[in-house]
């Protein structure tokens, strides 16, 4: 898209669920923006060997948090499963 940026940030997921993922950044993401979020699902969660999974949606909600860290609610539109792979 014209005028669109992409940027990549590193975080730990403060809560996920099968319709959306609650983490923290140090920016604002508009509410709205489309974003595509690539994470690991942990053992406890896939009981064999953790997956890699590549989720598209939209941040919904944004809220300020003490320390200059934003909080990002996303919905989840859609996501598919990442190949095996020995890094996950």
């Amino acid at each position: 898209m014209e005028g669109s940026k992409q940027r990549e940030a590193h975080t730990v997921s403060h809560d996920m669920s099968t319709g959306g993922v609650y983490f923290f950044l140090p920016i604002v993401i508009p509410e709205g923006t489309a974003v595509e979020i690539e994470m690991t699902v942990p053992t406890e969660i896939t009981r064999d060997a953790p997956r890699g999974v590549l989720c598209r949606g939209r941040i919904r909600r944004c809220e300020l948090k003490a320390g200059e860290k934003v909080g990002m609610a996303t919905a989840i539109e859609k996501y598919e499963f990442l190949a095996e792979t020995e890094d996950c």
